[in-house]
């Protein structure tokens, strides 16, 4: 009778736990849902802004040269028109809303779930003097690498977190969770044009200089070479 007893009440207890786990899946799902939805009105509202304005310019200055075609106007006034396929730049606006977090193999983030370091991030980027309804994360994956993907919600936050400063204040505010943390960037290969042929890729100063000049934060560019050969 005792034996009968203590099976059910480990399958009483396997059952609680299994309920615990579908009901944070079904929350974090419901959250994901949300900011998605939001994520989405917020980028469609950013480019129809861009459109009109585009638009609007061009029709300026259609008017203010009645001899010009529309043609033309529409090529001075500078539109937002699709440089390239619109897959490939969603892709990369995705990105560039995305962090990499490397833990070490003995973090705490290896037993909490996805919805769980959701919530713990976002409270530490409130702890590091920001707010959570424009700054924080849209979601995070656990990657096969023991790493975490964490993807922003909107640009204004994928950009506060690229300061160094900001980044560093994030990690303390995680306190014991962000003990041995690193941050991993995204590249991004970048075609520059007009490149005089002396330049030499090697050297760490050419690096410093073309930051320096074009405004670029340190440490951005991690190494330049020829896309082609100079002697080509």
């Amino acid at each position: 009778m005792a034996a009968y007893l203590l099976d059910e009440l480990d399958e009483g207890a396997i059952a609680s736990t299994a309920r615990d786990v579908v009901n944070d899946q079904l929350t974090y799902m419901n959250e994901e849902l949300k900011t998605l939805a939001d994520h989405f009105r917020a980028t469609l509202e950013s480019e129809t802004e861009k459109h009109i304005a585009a638009i609007t310019a061009s029709t300026k200055n259609l008017n203010a040269s009645p001899n010009r075609s529309f043609k033309d106007a529409l090529l001075n006034g500078n539109p937002v028109l699709p440089s390239t396929d619109p897959r490939i730049l969603a892709r990369e606006g995705i990105k560039a809303w995305q962090i990499l977090l490397d833990f070490p193999i003995d973090s705490r983030t290896r037993e909490l779930s996805q919805s769980n370091i959701l919530k713990k991030f976002n409270e530490a980027i409130v702890d590091a003097g920001r707010n959570t309804s424009q700054h924080r994360l849209r979601s995070v994956e656990k990657m096969i690498n023991k790493g975490v993907l964490g993807e922003f919600l909107t640009d204004e936050g994928a950009k506060w977190f690229a300061q160094q400063h900001n980044t560093d204040n994030f990690i303390t505010a995680l306190g014991p969770l962000g003990r041995g943390l690193s941050i991993r960037k995204w590249n991004h290969p970048v075609i520059a044009y007009y490149v005089p042929l002396h330049l030499n890729t090697s050297n760490p100063d050419s690096i410093t200089e073309i930051e320096e000049v074009n405004g670029i934060q340190e440490g951005e560019l991690l190494r330049i070479h020829w896309a082609k050969l100079p002697a080509r």
